[in-house]
């Protein structure tokens, strides 16, 4: 297969000098790799990717990185830029320096956190209700609480990081505050795409064209989603999650690691998919489903999502 891509190589016009593995999210010097000087290799967005002489391919869950130069010219030393998607919801989304706080201290909060420092936020507190966490930083942000006392703080926008979406969505309607939106700089989201306002988008993650992803809905780390795909509000795309094109996930479904679905599928609301499951047809609400092919394990309580008394 690497004789092939190199006899392709050839024939667009380059020439092969190194084959190399990088992780996904990883930088490959091309010092090491074709003895240019300074330039970087970027990593694939699913398919080939032209990018300071550096070809890329996709390979399963690594990338395999094709270090070549122009036959007949040095390699182009372009500066290597942030994804233009990542401009476009910095204006008016993400503005760099604006101060925002967060709702949550846990685990998940500390992600959101530091993805919102990567993206340029200044996070100047932390709200929670355990009053253990009261007083503690969380990567140098203080926590305060109640979460009630938000109200408070005088924050232009905050970012609701709870990890349980039903308690997002209910959060989210308690407090009726103005949310940022995050994305992380090493996360690609295509400038057709479109984010509601809380919804956080994590490194490596891949948004691809005419994406529509709700508020408050967290995409993250490595995972795919493909062409005209719906992510409905609060829905919880957990790391290395792939869904392929016209995809729609419900209000508040949660998707495991490594979960998989397939073209034109539908997720319903509330639903849980289990981590490593293929989902090869449509999901109703309600439903716990797991497996490759998925299959329903049992019916969820409606209660599990939250009452609408708590959110009307």
């Amino acid at each position: 297969m690497l004789r092939q891509r190199a006899k392709l190589l050839a024939k667009l016009g380059f020439k092969c000098v190194g084959l190399f593995y990088t992780q996904p999210g990883e930088l490959l010097s091309s010092r090491a790799a074709a003895g240019t000087s300074g330039s970087f290799a970027r990593r694939s967005v699913g398919t080939k990717h032209l990018a300071n002489g550096h070809l890329a391919y996709k390979l399963k869950s690594a990338f395999i990185t094709a270090a070549c130069v122009p036959a007949r010219h040095a390699a182009p030393s372009l500066p290597l830029r942030t994804s233009t998607a990542y401009h476009h919801y910095r204006q008016p989304n993400m503005t760099a320096g604006e101060h925002i706080e967060i709702i949550g201290a846990g685990g998940h909060a500390k992600a959101a956190i530091g993805a919102a420092q990567m993206a340029g936020f200044v996070v100047d507190r932390a709200y929670d209700d355990d009053p253990a966490k009261w007083g503690t930083t969380v990567l140098g942000v203080p926590v305060e609480g109640p979460i009630d006392s938000v109200r408070e703080g005088g924050a232009k926008r905050v970012v609701i990081a709870v990890g349980d979406a039903a308690l997002r969505a209910v959060l989210a309607s308690r407090f009726d505050l103005p949310c940022a939106t995050i994305v992380h700089p090493r996360a690609y989201v295509h400038s057709s795409a479109s984010l509601g306002p809380g919804t956080i988008v994590f490194a490596g993650a891949v948004i691809q064209p005419d994406v529509r992803i709700g508020a408050h809905a967290i995409i993250n780390a490595n995972a795919t989603v493909s062409y005209d795909c719906i992510v409905a509000d609060f829905a919880h795309l957990s790391p290395g999650v792939d869904l392929a094109g016209e995809v729609h996930i419900g209000t508040g479904a949660f998707l495991g690691t490594g979960a998989v679905v397939l073209r034109g599928v539908t997720v319903g609301d509330w639903t849980t998919v289990g981590a490593g499951s293929a989902v090869i047809g449509d999901l109703p609400n309600h439903v716990l489903a797991a497996g490759s092919p998925a299959r329903i394990v049992r019916y969820l309580a409606p209660s599990l999502s939250p009452p609408s008394a708590l959110i009307a």
